[in-house]
């Protein structure tokens, strides 16, 4: 039986050494779906969203919840869709696979999904001969169908059986070929409503009549058609294309440039007659770069007996002249016109497409002329020769031309709500005072347009609630520049140079009347304070303060005042910190309004212990701040760091501070003590030298002036007031005959310091003599004398000055370390009670010959 059993485990290895070389290496692979891979979900109006995008999966994840309403799997090399893929998922009705390098769709590759509504197989690798003619045969109720960038191209044919299956479809986006060619399969597309064909790809692509017209034979509900050539070129497109789509409202062709909007315009010949949404034609222009072209009414021959609302021909490079505004004017149907998009192409000074849309346009409500620029060199927009005669006699009240006149009239079409100006080109020109007459006109857009000067006023625009003023110059403003908008929701002046205007005090008056306004925007104006009185019209209803990219230090403005502010932009400003009682009101505003949010990326906020409370704050408010997660701050070492890693660490970082407080405070209450008491010791130590010094400072101050070599005293004898007697009655009266004695009794000045008798003594005599006894020795102001004396003998260069008389018997050890220090230099007399017969003349000879020497 043992022996059996030692073969289980080669048995075993054996086994699974087979199974790893046989097992084919697509069953080998499914052998990994068990390992799961984290997807985001989310809730979208009460369904599941599941997004498995960017995983690096090459299967379909069978572990996520059956439940789920849409499933996006974009970016991931799925390479092919196994049989049976998606039966779990049976809810399903938006799956999302473009981008998956999908070679091959097989007959059961969408088994099951007979909920899909969306199916995006867009910028894979499918063929029409890659894909199972009845692939598409579960998606019963599907909707829409991308599968646009494919390799459809290769073979310039559609999967037309497959998607014949597709009854219900209503928005099919597909690959635009060389030539465009929908087969038999697609006329069973009787529900389909919008139709896509685009390319990403560098391809010619040519459109005949009979291109789209099985599809619109089929359908009668075809509304919409879009041809999107981002990089190709569109050849050739024939005038009769859209004969045959009889519901066609909406129309649109993008050509990147790389077309010929003649040919475009000149296609649409089976359009007359008809009432259009909209006909968008931007991009087309394949002269871009090269000289504008000119349109004229013969390119419009076909779109003037056409009714359409929108008309878009924005970026074609067209020259707006004389014979562009005849072609304007040929239309037939203005009346029907809304929304007309001019932008980015060339006016010249014969131009004014405010007089000619305004004054012909009666419905206009939306004109887009942004970003146009200006061929030559003149600054004044004309009327033009194909203008009408009642439009002639209007010229005059109508016209806005930017010229020398400071009062211009504007007169508006009577619907008009929507005008972009921006990015005009219109160096040279000031604002001067302009009134708007009529119209309806509620956003007006001159941003970045260029104006010179800001002093003017803007009169008559008293329903506008949209004002973009953004890039002008505004070193001068008018005081009462945009007091008339008294409905202005949205204010938007960046980049406007504002601190020079606002130099003039007129930051007072600039927003003086709006108090409607929601939305303010002043970023980038250089500003770094705000007029006290700058918001006292906007308490009630400012919401959005936008003051980004200035140079503020703080918020420059009351914030407890505003009962709706919800936002406040200090990005990019120079602010290290916010203060208690800013940080006080914001709390305040927040719990009145119930939300708050402030950004201050890009300042040099401090992250450091002196701003320690700023960063509690930061943690704790309820205020919310936008881009925490790209705001730095610096700390003590200039360092940037990322301020949420200091507030998630909050308490760390308080105890490392108040662990370097204590270290700090430690240090430098050691340093005090002992610098104290070196500066004691030296003191102790010196305290003869600096009281020395102070005297003579003293004296300077008092203007007192050295005697040089005449002294108003011989001698100044310093003794002890116990030997008082002895000095008086013998000393004094031996040396007082022949020399001038200074003795404190009798010459010290009463009131004056003793320290200060002391040092004049010694400035004003010749000679100090030391009465040495043993009472002198145990006299502090024996000893201070002493120091004072040897201080003055040495900052004068008197070293011979000191005369010792030793009247007791002491030894040189016991003398004073000063007078020890002096003792080579002194002169020294013995005294004694008991001196020999003439002993004592000898001293008092000897007494006086050192006084004079």
């Amino acid at each position: 039986m043992e022996k059996y059993l030692s073969v289980i485990p080669l048995m075993v290895t054996y086994v699974v050494l087979v199974y790893s070389i046989s097992v084919p290496s697509n069953i080998k692979s499914s052998l990994s779906v068990n390992q799961k891979i984290s997807c985001s979900e989310s809730l979208v109006s009460g369904k599941l969203v599941v997004d498995c995008s960017n995983r690096n999966l090459s299967y379909i994840p069978t572990w996520l919840s059956g439940n789920i309403s849409e499933l996006v799997v974009s970016n991931n090399p799925l390479r092919k869709l196994p049989d049976n893929s998606f039966m779990k998922f049976r809810k399903l009705q938006r799956l999302v696979l473009c981008n998956c390098e999908i070679q091959h769709l097989d007959e059961h590759s969408f088994h099951g999904l007979t909920h899909l509504l969306l199916l995006d197989l867009s910028s894979n690798k499918l063929m029409a001969t890659t894909i199972s003619l009845h692939a598409f045969r579960p998606l019963e109720r599907l909707t829409d169908l991308l599968i646009h960038n494919n390799l459809f191209f290769m073979n310039n044919k559609y999967p037309d059986i497959a998607i014949s299956y597709l009854y219900n479809l209503n928005h099919l986006s597909i690959d635009a070929m060389k030539l465009v060619q929908f087969g038999h399969g697609f006329q069973n597309l009787s529900s389909l409503k919008a139709l896509t064909i685009k390319t990403d790809r560098a391809d010619s692509v040519t459109l005949k009549n009979t291109s789209i017209s099985p599809i619109c034979k089929a359908s009668s509900e075809l509304k919409y058609f879009q041809i999107d050539i981002n990089y190709g070129f569109l050849i050739a497109i024939d005038i009769g294309i859209y004969e045959h789509c009889k519901a066609l409202t909406g129309l649109r062709v993008f050509a990147d440039h790389y077309s010929d909007i003649k040919m475009i315009l000149g296609s649409l010949y089976g359009l007359q007659g008809r009432s259009m949404e909209y006909l968008k034609f931007p991009s087309c222009n394949k002269r871009i770069g090269i000289d504008p072209i000119s349109l004229t009414s013969f390119d419009f021959r076909y779109l003037r007996n056409i009714c359409t609302k929108q008309l878009d021909i924005q970026s074609n490079n067209v020259r707006l002249d004389s014979s562009f505004t005849s072609a304007l004017l040929s239309l037939k149907h203005k009346d029907c016109l809304e929304k007309i998009n001019i932008a980015e192409n060339v006016f010249t000074f014969e131009f004014s497409p405010y007089f000619v849309l305004f004054a012909n346009f009666v419905n206009l409500r939306h004109l887009d002329l942004f970003s146009m620029k200006k061929l030559g060199v003149e600054q004044t927009f004309q009327a033009t020769s194909g203008i009408s005669n009642r439009s002639r006699n209007m010229e005059n009240k109508s016209l806005f031309g930017f010229n020398t006149s400071r009062h211009i009239n504007i007169y508006l079409s009577h619907n008009i709500e929507f005008i972009n100006s921006s990015y005009m080109q219109t160096s040279g020109v000031d604002i001067p005072i302009i009134t708007f007459h009529g119209g309806k006109l509620a956003t007006l857009d001159f941003s970045y347009s260029h104006f010179d000067s800001c002093d003017g006023e803007v009169l008559g625009l008293t329903l506008l609630t949209h004002l973009g003023m953004s890039g002008w110059n505004c070193q001068e403003i008018g005081p009462k520049l945009l007091n008339n908008m008294t409905s202005l929701k949205i204010l938007e002046a960046e980049d406007n140079n504002l601190e020079e205007g606002f130099s003039n005090n007129f930051g007072q008056t600039f927003l003086r009347g709006l108090k409607n306004l929601s939305i303010l925007k002043l970023s980038r104006n250089m500003l770094t304070k705000l007029h006290e009185e700058f918001f006292v019209d906007q308490h009630e209803f400012l919401q959005e303060i936008y003051l980004g990219g200035n140079k503020f230090k703080n918020i420059p403005f009351d914030v407890p005042v505003f009962s709706k502010l919800q936002f406040i932009d200090l990005s990019n400003n120079v602010i290290n910190t916010l203060s208690k009682s800013e940080q006080e009101d914001l709390d305040n505003v927040e719990k009145k309004t119930d939300f708050i949010t402030l950004d201050l990326s890009g300042n040099q906020l401090q992250c450091t212990c002196n701003n320690l409370n700023f960063l509690r704050w930061m943690n704790k408010t309820n205020v919310k701040f936008r881009n925490i997660a790209n705001t730095n701050c610096v700390d003590d070492e200039q360092t940037a760091k990322n301020i949420t890693d200091i507030l998630n660490n909050i308490d760390a970082f308080a105890r490392k501070c108040t662990t370097e407080f204590w270290l700090m405070f430690s240090a430098i209450s050691v340093t005090i003590l002992i610098t104290g008491l070196i500066l004691s010791v030296l003191v102790y130590r010196y305290r003869f030298v600096l009281e020395y010094f102070i005297l003579r400072i003293k004296r300077r101050l008092k203007k007192y002036k050295p005697l040089e070599d005449n002294f108003e005293y011989d001698v100044f004898v310093s003794y002890s007031s116990l030997d008082y007697e002895w000095v008086t009655r013998c000393l004094y009266v031996n040396l007082s005959g022949e020399f001038k004695v200074c003795l404190y009794d009798r010459d010290f000045i009463p009131g004056v310091p003793i320290s200060e008798n002391i040092i004049n003594a010694i400035d004003s005599s010749r000679k100090v003599m030391f009465v040495i006894t043993e009472n002198f020795l145990n006299s502090s102001w024996g000893n201070y004398e002493m120091e004072m004396t040897r201080m003055h003998a040495f900052q004068n260069g008197r070293d011979s000055i000191v005369i010792v008389l030793l009247k007791d018997d002491i030894a040189v050890s016991d003398m004073p370390k000063v007078l020890r220090s002096l003792w080579w230099k002194v002169v020294c007399l013995q005294w004694s009670d008991s001196l020999l017969p003439g002993g004592e003349d000898l001293f008092w000879a000897r007494t006086r010959d050192s006084i004079l020497h």
